[in-house]
This record gives structure tokens, sequence and C-alpha cells, in this order.
């Protein structure tokens, strides 16, 4: 049975939704529940950069 702890479930019925959430509602969380959200979103942004621009094939050939 999922836990709850600040306001996010935990479980496995929850690992599966968080599969599925778009970064829209990433965003929507971390600008409603974390502490320094602008740090967050940049932190979010560049990482959604990275994996758009260096797919896995080519980090899989270093």
């Amino acid at each position: 049975m999922p836990q709850a702890c600040d306001g996010f479930l935990h479980g496995e019925e929850n690992e599966l939704a968080a599969r599925h959430i778009s970064y829209e509602m990433l965003a929507e969380i971390i600008r409603a529940r974390f502490s320094n959200p602008v740090e967050n979103l940049v932190e979010l942004f560049s990482r959604l950069c990275f994996n758009i621009l260096v797919p896995m094939r080519c980090l899989s050939r270093l």
C-alpha cells in the first residue's frame, strides 16, 4: 500500500504514475513545494536539454 509523504504517494502505483508525468506538471510541483524553485527549474531545464541533445546511443559509445 502506498504511503503519503509531503503530499506525494510512494509505492508501486506512484512509480508507474511518475513515469508518465509531464514536464509541465513537474514544474508546477517544483514551483509549489520546493524551497528554491528557480534553481530547481533551471536544473530540470538543463537535464531536459541534455536528454534531447545527447541521445543514449551516443553515450553508449563512450
